[in-house]
């Protein structure tokens, strides 16, 4: 269900009216622009998809970016952004902003109550973590954080009763499987299992321990379920990458180049080639972001698909990682990002 929500969210954000626009900067101008609250820096999907990949070209602007306080830009508007970089770049400060992201979803447990139903079809995104937060939360794990680990065993013995009663009541097998969808319950006794298990999975990633080890064998119990369950993999090496890496050119420019910043991209052919090809749609954008001899690119238009039985326009970004190998040699790679992390 959730990936269908962003996919939804995909659409809505996409089949926007684009202007047909090339726009260059190199990261120390995104940066700026952004200490100075312009609008224009991240408030559009094109600008947000882009900016996901910024790590890989200047991980000091994109941790800048994502530390900024929120209330002073219009990133605010976009946490996704700060997720994707808690997915590659590790930092105490950007670590809390995530955190204190994922707590709010606790303060939501009031005492009401929702069909079954009605909770897995609009409301679980209100209260179940997201799975971008979630995923970026992780790969800030510290082993030798102590008292993150407190933090999440007291959280876990907090979402523990809730999980022992979904156990016996939501999952326990019998007749009332055929109505209970219609059954009212807690919000926050629904979303306890993929919770519970977040933090299940933290303190699993920093003890290393399969046993819980609490005077609780019913706590002990979900502890094992749900490390069994989620496949936990302790090494941070054994967890795939946010970003996928796809097919690879190297191409010669035929003279030296001393930094990307300086180069035009409209005398090189292969991209040349690129940028004509999207200009050709009726809407598009091309984005160039620059730093030194590592460049992102986005070709942003518009296209045709069918979808279901009928025929929509469905936006088709495609990204390219530049990379100057060489004075005169230039690495081109298509580059995506893992769809489970939405």
């Amino acid at each position: 269900m959730k990936q269908i929500f962003f996919f939804l969210i995909f659409l809505l954000s996409v089949n926007r009216t684009l202007s047909q626009s090339m726009v260059r900067v190199t990261t120390e101008q995104l940066l700026d622009n952004a200490k100075q609250n312009n609008a224009a820096t991240i408030n559009d999907y094109p600008e947000i998809l882009v900016n996901f990949a910024l790590p890989l070209i200047d991980s000091t602007c994109a941790l800048s970016l994502a530390l900024i306080p929120s209330e002073n830009q219009v990133q605010a508007q976009y946490p996704q952004y700060k997720y994707a970089v808690g997915l590659q770049l590790k930092n105490y400060l950007l670590k809390q902003i995530l955190l204190r992201a994922l707590l709010k979803f606790d303060s939501s447990c009031t005492p009401i109550f929702v069909t079954k139903n009605d909770f897995e079809s609009r409301l679980r995104f209100k209260y179940e973590y997201p799975n971008f937060l979630r995923n970026a939360l992780l790969k800030q794990v510290d082993e030798t954080d102590t008292s993150f680990l407190e933090l999440a065993k007291r959280e876990f013995e907090w979402w523990g009763p809730n999980i022992i009663r979904f156990y016996n009541t939501i999952l326990k097998p019998g007749i009332h499987q055929l109505t209970i969808g219609k059954e009212k319950f807690e919000p926050c006794l629904l979303a306890a299992q993929d919770n519970g298990a977040l933090w299940a999975k933290f303190i699993y990633l920093i003890t290393g321990k399969k046993e819980y080890g609490s005077t609780n064998e019913e706590l002990n119990k979900v502890y094992r379920k749900l490390i069994n369950l989620t496949g936990t993999k302790r090494d941070p090496d054994d967890r795939p990458d946010f970003i996928r890496f796809g097919k690879s050119n190297k191409i010669s420019l035929g003279a030296s180049v001393g930094s990307l910043d300086s180069l035009d991209f409209e005398k090189v052919p292969e991209l040349k080639e690129k940028f004509d090809k999207t200009q050709k749609e009726k809407s598009w954008k091309i984005m160039i972001y620059t730093h030194k001899n590592k460049g992102l690119i986005l070709l942003n238009y518009i296209t045709s698909t069918m979808i279901g039985f009928s025929k929509e326009s469905l936006n088709s970004p495609t990204i390219y990682l530049l990379d100057l190998t060489g004075p005169s040699t230039l690495q081109i790679t298509n580059i995506s990002y893992r769809e489970r992390f939405y």
